[in-house]
Order: structure tokens, then sequence, then C-alpha cells
């Protein structure tokens, strides 16, 4: 009788680990610091400054602010300020510089020239890396107080009780020969019998966009002298205008 003997399967263990290879690690990208960039020149800003300036009359201390791409003032900076049309900035006919304080702000004069028309000033970042960062200043120059009235076509002589050919022509300015648009101007007839245009002894006027006003007078039927009192309110501008009736 035959035994089948059972093998038993044994494992082999010669006592070695086996190591699995090793991952290299790579240090983490650290993450930028907000804080730590320093900021840019983002926005300037025009604040305190009138859209009329009168001839020949100074703006003072408008402000300029540079805000910087983190949302705060930039102090220390030049600001290139240049001017086009007449007048002068901190009394530079053309150009100048100014740089921003503590507060990010920088202030500058704008004097107007003599004659009405359009004024402008260009701002901008004076680093040519920010000379894009920029905004503009529009203003108008307008006349100054009145100054000068002139009488026209005064001392005509005509047939009494008709109109005259030429009208009344006023013209009113300032001390630098700028009409005064919008005026008023008042007529008041002082002697003889004669009438205005709005068949009255007084009227009131304003003067158009040249400083001008044409008023019509027909003389007083009696021969002799018209006189009209011509004055421009809210000055002390005052002349007369005289025609004479003929027989």
């Amino acid at each position: 009788m035959l035994l089948r003997i059972k093998k038993k399967s044994l494992a082999y263990d010669s006592g070695i680990t086996e190591k699995k290879p090793a991952v290299k690690k790579f240090p983490e990208t650290a993450k930028p610091n907000p804080e730590a960039i320093t900021p840019k020149p983002d926005k300037l800003t025009l604040k305190d400054y009138d859209e009329e300036i009168q001839a020949f009359e100074t703006q003072k201390n408008i402000r300029v602010q540079l805000i910087g791409t983190d949302k705060k003032p930039m102090s220390d900076q030049p600001i290139l300020v240049t001017l086009i049309g007449n007048g002068e900035i901190n009394s530079h006919p053309e150009k100048t510089a100014i740089k921003t304080d503590d507060n990010g702000t920088a202030y500058f004069d704008l004097k107007a020239g003599k004659k009405i028309g359009d004024l402008k000033v260009v701002l901008r970042c004076q680093n040519p890396e920010f000379k894009h960062i920029k905004t503009e200043l529009d203003s108008t120059i307008i006349p100054n107080e009145p100054e000068k009235l002139e009488i026209q076509n005064n001392l005509q002589a005509y047939p009494a009780g008709k109109k005259l050919l030429k009208p009344i022509k006023v013209l009113v300015h300032d001390r630098f020969g700028n009409p005064i648009n919008g005026r008023s101007v008042n007529f008041q007839v002082t002697m003889g019998d004669g009438m205005l245009e709005n068949n009255q002894k007084t009227a009131t006027a304003a003067t158009n966009e040249n400083g001008e006003i044409t008023m019509d007078f027909t003389l007083g039927k009696e021969p002799g002298f018209n006189a009209v009192n011509i004055k421009v309110d809210g000055t002390g501008l005052e002349k007369a205008f005289q025609a004479v009736g003929q027989d």
C-alpha cells in the first residue's frame, strides 16, 4: 500500500525588504504677497476747478491727485503740466512740473490770458513709463467786467418826427477789448419828445455775443435836440446819445 505525502509549499524569506524608489519633492512656489508689490501709478483726478475763468484772472490751488494700483494715494511723484491756449501755469507760459505730497495731491495755479477763448491743461505722469496716465482740464476764458462803453451813430440830423436812418448802436467791452455778452443796458430819453423802438421813453436791452445793441429812435415832432441817456446795468458806465430834429 502506497502512502501519498502532501508536500507543503514553503516561501523562502531572505530577510531583505524591497525598497520603493523615493519620490523627489520640490519646494512649493511662494505665493506673492500683495503688500510686498510696489504699486504703480494708475489714475489722475482733478479737483477744485471752474470751467470758466475771467480774462487775466487766476484760479488758485487747483488740485490733482494720483492714485496707485493699490487704490492708495501716491506721494513724491512728478506730474507734468502742459498748457494749450492763452495763459500761464504757475507763471510758466507753456509747461511746468509739480510733485505730489503725502496725500498724493499736487497743486497749481491757472492764469487766463487777456483774450477770450478755449483753454486746456493736460496733466500726465512725468515718468516716461507711465506717461499714458493722464487727465485733462477744459476751461473757457470769458470776458472780465465791463469797463468800456461806446456809442455809435451819434449826432445825426434828420427831419423832426422821423425815425433815424441809423439806429443807436451800443458796444460794451472789458478793459482788454473783449465783447461782453448778455449785459443789460438801460436807455432813457432825457431831452426832446423822441421815442425808443418800443414807443416808450425808457427801454432795456441785452448785448449780443459781439457786445452790441442796436436801438431804433424816432425824433420828437418839434425841431431841436433829442438826447438819450445810456447806462450799463450794475456799473458806472454811462453816456449820452444825441440827435437833431430838423424843420
